[in-house]
């Protein structure tokens, strides 16, 4: 609180949301303290799912709860390893999708997908109220 002129609340609010994201954990009469490093699984049960009818991705969302969600979209040229992957010419225009989901702090699904930039197009469409 001295060191950084803030308020009581203020410091048990940032070391709740740290304690939250799993950063530090917090013991009664002990103290607050470091967690380490934990190794995380990405395991999860899977049954009845047909992946040729829904993709992998797509049953995440729909079947494990997620709180947030951002989608993010770019355009690219395209490098060596990226021409090569879509069979395209080196410098050739690639649009990028990249797709994030998190339950409260913690990382759901981080997607990169990459298009040749002729065959894709995205479309907006909005009613005023």
């Amino acid at each position: 609180m001295a060191r950084y002129s803030c308020s009581r609340m203020t410091v048990n609010k940032a070391l709740s949301e740290l304690a939250q994201a799993d950063l530090i954990e917090r013991r009664r009469r002990a103290g607050t303290f470091v967690r380490r490093p934990q190794h995380l699984s990405a395991v999860l049960k899977i049954a009845t799912a047909d992946f040729a009818i829904e993709p992998p991705g797509s049953w995440l969302l729909h079947h494990v709860p997620w709180t947030e969600a951002e989608h993010t979209i770019s355009a690219i040229v395209a490098d060596d390893r990226t021409a090569a992957a879509l069979d395209i010419a080196v410098g050739a225009p690639c649009l990028v999708i990249e797709r994030h989901t998190w339950r409260s702090a913690r990382t759901l699904t981080a997607v990169r997908l990459l298009y040749p930039g002729d065959s894709h197009r995205l479309v907006a469409r909005f009613k005023g109220g």
